[in-house]
This record gives C-alpha cells, structure tokens and sequence, in this order.
C-alpha cells in the first residue's frame, strides 16, 4: 500500500497534494492557519515542558512541505516518505530557520533515521489518517518512542471514521479509527503513558493522543 501512497504525494506538479493539504480553503490561507495548527499541537503541558528544556528538538512525522515545522523556536526534525515533498520543503523552509537547527530526511515508511533519545516531542498531524495499515502505525508509534527522551510527548492527530480493509488502497482513507479510545489503544504498553485523548479539536473528526515517554 505504501507505493501507492507514496506515488499520491510524489506527483511533481502538486495541485493535488496542495488542494488535500489545504482542504476548502486556498493555499495562501492554509499557510497562514500554520500557527493555529501549532498551537493545538503543543498543548500547554507540553510547552511547559519544552521550555524548561536545554536546546530542545521537534520531530515532525511527515513534514510534507514544512507548512507546520517551519515555525518551531527549536531544533527541528522532519521525515517524510516522498522525495518530492521533501525536495519542496527544502525550498519552503529555506531562510527560515538557520540550518543548523533543521535536518530533513527520507523515511521508509518503518523507520526514523535518528538516534535514540535524540528528540524532546515527536508529532504528527495530518498524516496518521493516510497510513494504510496497522503496522504502520504501530511501527511509527514505536519508532517515535526511540528517538524521544525520557519524560518527552508524543502527540498525534488522526481521522475518526471506519478504516480501509488491509491490502485496498484507499486514497485520502487510510487506518480511521471509529473513537478516539480505540485509537489511544494503539498506545498503550510500557514505558509510556497516554496523557490524553481528545475529540473535535480543529475539526469535528479529528482525534488526538498524547503520550508521554516514562521519565
């Protein structure tokens, strides 16, 4: 499934990938909800917790053009499976950040090329909702998990609805989750504690869970 998946995004010519990426609204517009959608993926606990960190680090799985990560006050990470995203959010982030506090890299899809304990909050949004399979999202969780420090948060946004049976591709559709408990199972195990689970937040279908790694 992640062929296909990765063929959606590696188009060249993006009017498809922009138009799913800003929904409804125009491009210029997207851009500018940038900071709203920052500000309801860093919680007040984990902003807390990031500023009384020495040079703390961001991960953002699936950065596609860097709409979100370009604006983080920290050392930023992204990954992302498309080369062709990754090649633009080189160009969109570009002045943006100095670069020795950004590092963009190529993801398979299983694994995040980062050492272990090498990030103080790992992210995702827009982006679990694509994934096709549970393994995936099991692989990511626990590859997220890796590279967090003792005492860092996991927080990612998904899709609520019905997923896509295994082995069909389904486009924009891919692992729904029909409540957010059921998501937040995918969470759950040691050495980590699920934080919270919330619904609504940004749109009425979204579903979020937040995870911190045993300190």
């Amino acid at each position: 499934m992640r062929k296909e998946v990765l063929e959606f995004w590696n188009k060249p010519s993006f009017k498809e990938q922009q138009s799913l990426i800003s929904g409804s609204v125009a491009w210029a517009q997207s851009e500018k909800s940038a900071d709203y959608h920052r500000s309801i993926i860093e919680t007040p606990e984990i902003r807390e917790y990031m500023i009384a960190q020495e040079a703390p680090a961001v991960l953002e799985i699936g950065c596609g053009v860097g709409r979100v990560l370009g604006g983080w006050p920290y050392r930023c990470y992204g990954v992302d499976i498309s080369p062709e995203m990754l090649k633009r959010a080189t160009e969109y982030l570009a002045g943006s950040q100095e670069k020795s506090t950004l590092s963009l890299t190529l993801t398979d899809g299983t694994t995040i090329h980062l050492p272990d304990e090498e990030v103080n909050f790992v992210y995702s949004f827009l982006v679990f909702q694509h994934i096709q399979t549970q393994k995936e999202v099991l692989q990511y969780i626990s590859e997220s998990l890796r590279v967090l420090k003792p005492g860092g948060y996991l927080r990612v946004q998904t899709h609520r609805g019905l997923p896509v049976p295994e082995n069909k591709f389904g486009g924009f559709h891919g692992r729904f989750y029909p409540t957010v408990e059921s998501f937040a199972e995918e969470f759950v195990g040691p050495g980590r504690d699920v934080t919270s689970c919330q619904t609504g937040l940004g749109h009425a279908d979204w579903l979020w869970v937040t995870v911190r790694k045993t300190p």
